[in-house]
């Protein structure tokens, strides 16, 4: 019954050191996903699609081309 209790204990204190690292790294996917898409062609590529009664899926959306 010791041996188990030990286990528990090991496994309970694992558990509660790894959660808040694990949270730890979530804040920098917003800073990652502030990329300004490019609404305009996204807007005619969807309303093609429609009319022709398809659906998009965008996995990876156009990102707006920045002229210099």
């Amino acid at each position: 019954m010791e041996v188990v209790m030990n286990v528990t204990r090991k496994c309970l204190l694992l558990a509660v050191l790894v959660l808040p690292a694990a949270c730890a790294g979530t804040s920098e996917t917003r800073v990652s996903a502030e990329s300004h898409y490019d609404t305009d062609y996204i807007s005619a590529v969807e309303y093609v699609a429609y009319k022709r009664g398809v659906r998009v899926f965008w996995v990876n959306p156009p990102n707006e081309r920045i002229e210099d």
